[in-house]
């Protein structure tokens, strides 16, 4: 037994002798060249011709206990306790890393960003949400304004004559409205700017649209029984409501129908339709075109279609009650188709003077516009 021991004092001693002559005691240790830990057993060697191997820091996990500073049990590094060729552990004890020879298919799919539901829309900045409410405001902040309420900033007829009539549906105090444009200046376009009921009243400067020197600007036609024009006649412009007469002996034919256009604006209009034969007068109103009162007249029946419904109609035809029996040519009088008696009559019933008179022998259809 002693032998043995004295033996292993042998062999140690050369070591001792070898460190102490190079200058002093040095640790085994610090002698150690450094390593790399990617290295296995059979890597490259280090520059002494050894394996070089990484020298692990103050963190490192001793190997056989806990060494001094300038001392004890060798130090091994924790990131390579396997050994050579063993699996790599990471340092905070987590699971090995995969090799990095597995294929796609080994490895963990990443999550499919697609797949992920949107992110909500931020609120715009300062804005608070709540409920959506019909006032105007985009109160759940998701950037429209009154969505839920149907129907908003639609066309709409607010009810109200002339331009005004044209609105759109707006939100206003919690409930959909027909917001309308508000009265305007009346000038001469053929709509009623200032929303009176009234179409080309007013030039805009206080004088009157489609009126001139006194005379008003009107467009005259007649189509008489085998065609041309019959007879007519201009007068002074009216104050006020205009007088407009459309007279003749019989139809067309006698087929007993006479069509009548008016697109005339500027002033409200009396209308008068005479014949000595039985007539039905098929009116067509323009646009902007107010009637005021409506006067029959003639020697047999008379009536009219297409005026509006509240429309006052005077009806003075039939025997015993005509103003006169007839007229067609202005402005004769040849004792039975008396005109000038027609127009004294109308413009007592109307309370205004006469504005114009058009008529045919056989009247097919006449027209009063705007010149």
């Amino acid at each position: 037994m002693k032998s043995r021991i004295a033996r292993r004092v042998l062999v140690a001693l050369p070591f001792v002798l070898a460190c102490e002559s190079a200058g002093g005691l040095v640790e085994a240790d610090a002698a150690r060249q450094p390593r790399d830990a990617n290295v296995g057993a059979g890597g490259d060697p280090g520059p002494t011709g050894g394996i070089s191997l990484d020298i692990p820091d103050a963190a490192s996990v001793p190997s056989g206990g806990a060494p001094g500073p300038t001392g004890g049990a060798e130090t091994v590094d924790a990131a390579f306790a396997g050994g050579a060729g063993g699996a790599f552990v990471k340092p905070d004890g987590g699971a090995p890393e995969p090799d990095a020879a597995l294929s796609p298919a080994d490895a963990a799919t990443p999550a499919d960003d697609a797949a992920r539901p949107p992110e909500p829309d931020a609120a715009p900045m300062g804005c608070r949400p709540s409920a959506e409410v019909c006032n105007g405001l985009d109160d759940d902040c998701d950037g429209e304004i009154d969505e839920m309420f149907l129907g908003t900033g639609e066309a709409c007829d607010t009810g109200r004559p002339g331009l005004c009539a044209r609105g759109v549906r707006r939100c206003e105090g919690g409930a959909l409205t027909c917001e309308g444009l508000e009265p305007g200046v009346e000038v001469c376009d053929n709509q009623d700017n200032d929303c009176n009921g009234q179409t080309d009243e007013s030039d805009g400067a206080g004088g009157q649209c489609h009126c001139q020197g006194g005379v008003p600007l009107v467009a005259l036609q007649q189509v008489c029984d085998g065609g041309g024009n019959g007879s007519s006649h201009v007068a002074a412009c009216a104050d006020g409501a205009e007088l407009h007469i459309f007279s003749a002996y019989e139809s067309a034919g006698r087929n007993g129908f006479v069509d009548v256009t008016i697109t005339r604006t500027g002033a409200p209009l009396v209308l008068v339709f005479s014949s000595y034969e039985p007539a039905t007068w098929r009116v067509a109103l323009g646009d902007g075109v107010i009637v005021q009162q409506v006067i029959l007249n003639g020697y047999n029946q008379q009536l009219v279609e297409g005026l509006p419904a509240d429309t006052p109609v005077t009806d003075r035809s039939g025997v015993g009650n005509y103003l006169s029996a007839c007229a067609y040519v202005w402005p004769a009088d040849d004792g039975g188709c008396d005109t000038p008696a027609l127009v004294m009559g109308a413009e007592n019933l109307a309370g205004t003077t006469l504005t114009t008179f058009q008529a045919c022998y056989g009247a097919q259809s006449f027209l009063l516009g705007n010149q």
